[in-house]
């Protein structure tokens, strides 16, 4: 499991940047093979990508177990309930 914020830590070096990955479709192996290349995060996209909640969540839960990137979830809109949702899946993945 995820043990630092690796896109914390990008943004407190000197230079100051972060790179990341943007994953828009679903599948935990994508998750996976997104973290291997070295990228401080890996964004789940549930606003244009093909993913629901269920694979948002099983995403979430790869990135977090890799332990090499931080999990970011864009969701649809600035819907409390959609906040939440995302909310839920990070919690359970950690």
């Amino acid at each position: 499991m995820q043990t630092s914020n690796h896109l914390l830590r990008a943004l407190h070096t000197p230079r100051g940047l972060s790179f990341g990955a943007w994953q828009m479709l679903p599948g935990r192996n994508v998750s996976r093979a997104l973290c291997r290349p070295g990228y401080d995060w890996v964004l789940v996209d549930t606003e244009h990508g093909n993913i629901d909640d269920g694979a948002m969540h099983e995403a979430v839960a790869a990135v977090a177990s890799m332990g090499t990137a931080s999990p970011i979830v864009r969701i649809a809109a600035a819907e409390g309930w959609m906040v939440k949702r995302a909310y839920t899946g990070l919690h359970r993945s950690s």
